[in-house]
């Protein structure tokens, strides 16, 4: 489902722009110590393989689990990116041997299908996307959501869960594999460790 082959287009989106920039010049990175915000006891990531370290968002209103080699990248938007570079990976360079999975909060009005859709919509619309797949029901942490991939010279997923009946988190989950060192199983067992909680304001 993540696999993303060629990757060098995907600087185009805000997504990446935002991830490369902040993470290439190393401001805001968080580490795997004592500068991670401290967890919520509310909100603590599940089924955490042995030897990961845990992330919890308080604001975000999530937790997960990582590698202890995967690093953290704290946004001025409280977005949060988690990297983790393969083999002979720059970080000044574009992703083409990584994966990098960004948490974002958003707020919205009405249904929240129809606002997934209209979002969908939108961006079939719009010329910065080559392709826009079907949106597909999910499950993550004991929500129901949707996902859909999009394609800018380079894949990437969307997936969108409900946090409550204003906000929901959005996951945008990119993968750069071409050596099959094993990125997309790792993608799929850090998004098997979300634990949600209810939306506070921060």
């Amino acid at each position: 489902m993540f696999k993303n082959k060629t990757f060098y287009g995907v600087v185009g989106t805000a997504i990446i722009l935002l991830t490369l920039g902040i993470y290439a010049s190393g401001k805001s990175r968080l580490t795997n110590k004592s500068t991670s915000p401290t967890p919520s006891p509310t909100i603590v990531a599940k089924n955490v393989p042995e030897g990961w370290n845990t992330y919890s968002s308080n604001s975000l209103g999530f937790a997960i689990g990582r590698p202890a080699d995967m690093e953290a990248v704290e946004h001025s938007d409280k977005t949060v990116t988690f990297v983790l570079l393969g083999l002979n990976q720059s970080k000044e360079a574009d992703l083409t041997n990584a994966t990098s999975i960004n948490f974002a909060n958003y707020s919205y009005q009405g249904n929240f299908k129809d606002t997934i859709q209209n979002g969908w919509t939108q961006k079939k619309e719009s010329e910065d996307y080559t392709s826009v797949g079907e949106i597909k029901e999910v499950s993550y942490a004991e929500r129901n959501g949707f996902l859909y991939s999009v394609n800018s010279s380079g894949n990437f997923d969307l997936i969108f869960l409900p946090i409550d009946e204003n906000n929901y988190l959005q996951i945008t989950v990119l993968v750069a594999d071409p050596g099959n060192l094993g990125f997309e199983e790792i993608a799929q067992k850090i998004l098997e460790t979300l634990t949600m909680s209810q939306f506070t304001t921060p």
